[in-house]
């Protein structure tokens, strides 16, 4: 069968993703259409692949992409999909195009990979991020052809494959978590919202409902709202025809707002269920997409004022897919109550949806939807304001302190929601990654690459760095090897040499750091053999004398020693430097007055290092190793 250009695409019937653990796909022929939906998606998303060339070859790469859409593979939304089917188009358009007499998957050169990547530098230009984006996506098609469907691809093309895309990608800025103030005042408002829907839903509906009855018997007919209501909650949701034709035209479209007014009194709309969505993910670890698939037996195991959520987590592996968060449950806006209030909330519009999803509405256009929280990712949808923006309107949510030129009006996002609430856990346990990836639900390396460098927790990080690096010292003090303590010929008027000590003077043998008074009598090596160790061996060796002269050159190798604690572990920086950073701090520094410091300091900086052997991690050990 063909199909025109505008014409509607119809799918085999019975194919319903509500009860399968993964998407259900179809895939018809001539053209070759491909529908999937996945289980917590209402619509059925649809491709189309028959205007694209190279049949066998495109069969093939379906296949990866079937594959890789089974539970927890990677792929576990329509717009996911939609991605890998991008990149198919262009793959397959670009072999067609270069004339590359490619059949299927055996038949790829070792540069294709290369090739496709540069027509796509050329296409969208160095700046985009879509050429990065498209081969990423070829290549985890190809990499799963060859590891589930047993596809021979030359050597030198698998080996490429492990790379990836090589293009440059424009860097990102990652999206930040709300501020304090941000985050109380968006759970004020979430509160209050909260408050209203229960009231309006579980009070003012069923005391309207009691007061009607069917518009045909009762007083005020179809012109009395609470009649309308009893109808609506005894026959389901209905549009003003419906209602027209089934009152045998007593009911008239002026009569529109006694409608809506009677449906919002008895079913929760979208922007109803903005505040508890809000609340809920500033209170958990749920992520936006887990919290979406929740259903009202979610909860389990409730004690001592904590109750269990248990929720599925997409892209967390197949054997941990399956997950419990153990949450605060109490008042009506914990986080526990918050289910349970929604469970209340939506189960008159749950009994006409026929479903146990918890995000339960009712919109003006479809009718029951069973996955409300869709319209929380949409804005200004069909120019309309969505209900995140709502929400915001409403309570006059706008941002601390909003960029030039950028709109002052608060935006809702659930990642940043979410990302509140991780630093949140980040705060509370003085920023130690492990901690937080616990509290979060996540693995520690995922901790880190998603919440351990946003801008809101900068002064954290920078105290957490301060504090490690002060343990490591301490540790370093108490444990540091020497062979003595150096002469410092300092400034103070404090500072001056002690009897039978030498001062800066002639007869000394001048290293970096030091003048050495005593190169054949090391406490490091033979008596009457030179000295053996590095000259960072200076600073723990009684020989050493350290006057104003040698300062520059000790501040530009403090600075060395600096930079190495975030290129080294703990453990493996005070074993190297610990022991110097101690000397320099502690000893020869408070020895200078600051003036002679501040020159230093700005001759060190000038100099930049030019002219200076600055050590690797063996030379600061050999001294203290051999």
């Amino acid at each position: 069968m063909g199909r025109r250009p505008g014409q509607k695409l119809t799918f085999a019937p019975g194919h319903s993703a509500a009860a399968e653990l993964g998407p259900v796909w179809v895939d018809q022929d001539l053209p070759m259409v491909l529908a999937c939906q996945f289980p917590h998606e209402r619509k059925v998303s649809r491709f189309e692949l028959g205007s694209v060339p190279g049949e066998r070859l495109k069969r093939q790469l379906v296949q990866c992409l079937f594959t890789m859409s089974e539970p927890d593979r990677g792929v576990g939304s329509s717009s996911s999909a939609q991605h890998f089917v991008v990149a198919m188009r262009a793959f397959l358009r670009f072999l067609a195009g270069k004339g590359v007499g490619a059949r299927g998957l055996d038949d790829l050169g070792a540069d294709v990979v290369d090739r496709f990547q540069d027509a796509m530098v050329e296409r969208y230009g160095s700046e985009s991020s879509q050429p990065c984006s498209l081969v990423s996506a070829l290549c985890a098609l190809l990499r799963e052809a060859v590891e589930e469907h047993g596809a021979t691809l030359s050597p030198a093309l698998q080996r490429r494959l492990a790379f990836g895309a090589t293009c440059a990608k424009p860097a990102t800025v990652p999206r930040d978590a709300y501020t304090l103030g941000e985050a109380r005042a968006i759970a004020h408002a979430a509160r209050r919202d909260v408050g209203r829907v229960m009231r309006r839903l579980l009070g003012e509906g069923p005391a309207l409902l009691a007061t009607g009855g069917h518009p045909d018997h009762s007083a005020g007919g179809w012109h009395s709202m609470a009649n309308v209501a009893w109808y609506l909650d005894n026959h389901g949701d209905r549009t003003v025809a419906q209602l027209r034709e089934e009152s045998r035209g007593a009911f008239v479209p002026s009569y529109m707002n006694r409608l809506s007014t009677a449906r919002r009194l008895l079913w929760p709309t979208p922007r109803d269920l903005v505040g508890f969505w809000a609340l809920l993910l500033l209170q958990s670890e749920l992520t936006p997409a887990s919290a979406a698939l929740l259903t009202i037996d979610c909860l389990a195991n409730p004690s001592a004022g904590k109750v269990t959520i248990r929720h599925h987590k997409y892209r967390a592996g197949r054997s941990r897919s399956e997950r419990v968060a153990r949450v605060p449950d109490g008042q009506g806006t914990s986080p526990g109550g918050l289910v349970r209030n929604l469970v209340r909330a939506g189960e008159r519009a749950r009994r006409w949806a026929g479903s146990d999803a918890l995000w339960v509405a009712v919109t003006e256009r479809s009718g029951f939807t069973t996955g409300a929280t869709e319209h929380f990712r949409v804005r200004n949808a069909e120019g309309r304001s969505s209900p995140l923006q709502q929400f915001a309107l409403d309570y006059d949510l706008v941002w601390e302190s909003p960029a030039p030129g950028t709109e002052e009006r608060l935006a809702l996002h659930g990642s940043r929601l979410r990302k509140t609430y991780v630093a949140a856990a980040y705060r509370a346990v003085g920023g130690d990654i492990a901690a937080t990836a616990h509290a979060a639900g996540n693995t520690p390396p995922v901790a880190m690459r998603h919440y351990g460098d946003i801008a809101s927790l900068g002064p954290l990080h920078a105290w957490t760095v301060s504090d490690a690096l002060y343990e490591r010292v301490e540790a370093a003090r108490a444990g540091a090897r020497s062979g003595g303590a150096p002469v410092v010929v300092g400034t103070r008027a404090s500072s001056a040499p002690e009897a039978g000590k030498p001062s800066a003077g002639p007869g000394l043998l001048e290293v970096q750091l030091a003048g050495c008074r005593g190169f054949f009598d090391s406490p490091f090596g033979t008596a009457g053999e030179g000295c053996p160790v590095s000259f960072t061996g200076c600073l723990q060796c009684r020989n050493a004398v350290i006057s104003a002269g040698k300062l520059p050159a000790v501040v530009t190798y403090l600075h060395h020693i600096l930079g190495q604690r975030f290129l080294m572990g703990e453990e493996e920086w005070c074993e190297a430097w610990g022991a110097d950073f101690v000397r320099i701090v502690d000893d020869v520094l408070p020895r200078f007055d600051e003036a002679t410091l501040a020159a230093a300091q700005e001759q060190a900086r000038s100099a930049d290092g030019a002219g200076f052997y600055l050590p690797t991690v063996a030379t600061a050990r050999r001294y203290r190793h051999g």
